[in-house]
């Protein structure tokens, strides 16, 4: 297969691509772009880290065209994934999700039904810690995009929330580093 074929078939079966079959306008993935940076950090050998996460978010900030793009591309990869997979697109989402024109291009009907379910998240191979930084980082996102613009219409998050936002991520890294190491230690 060719690049060209292996692009599309990235995008196969995810929202982007219901999208595109509807006949409606989708975004190329460019690279260098906040949803080509998404997808980069969604490969297995790749791990997330802050200055990606601020990489991704300044890019979002200074491209609005280039957000909903990003998040049709974290959507469409919680459809089936491995957990670390999930564990790294909640990490992307938590960060991106404090904007609030961000988080209005996650108000989709399938991105509730893919956040929800990790609300309850179990058993996976990151273990107790790492499945219950995958709950936290859902019920962060779910409370972020759907359930306060619910409960409060036209209130700004204020910016002194920003350390637990910190905390969220730096667990969330932490998690994905012990999974990291346990699959080194493992492994040799």
């Amino acid at each position: 297969p060719n690049a060209a074929g292996d692009e599309a078939l990235s995008v196969w079966g995810t929202e982007l691509w219901v999208e595109a079959w509807r006949g409606r306008s989708v975004t190329p993935i460019l690279p260098g772009s906040a949803p080509a940076m998404v997808r980069e950090c969604l490969r297995p050998d790749i791990s997330v880290d802050f200055p990606k996460l601020t990489e991704i978010c300044e890019r979002a900030a200074a491209r609005p065209e280039e957000v909903e793009p990003a998040v049709l591309v974290l959507i469409g990869a919680l459809g089936d994934c491995d957990a670390k997979t999930k564990l790294k697109v909640l990490t992307i989402c938590n960060e991106m999700v404090f904007e609030q024109e961000v988080a209005a291009q996650f108000r989709r009907p399938a991105a509730r039904e893919v956040f929800e379910p990790l609300r309850g998240f179990r058993g996976s191979e990151l273990g107790v810690q790492g499945d219950e930084t995958v709950r936290m980082l859902a019920t962060e996102v779910c409370k972020t995009v759907f359930i306060q613009p619910e409960q409060q219409q036209h209130v700004q998050r204020p910016r002194e929330e920003k350390p637990v936002r910190q905390f969220a991520a730096l667990r969330a890294l932490d998690a994905l580093q012990g999974l990291g190491e346990r699959t080194f230690r493992n492994s040799g």
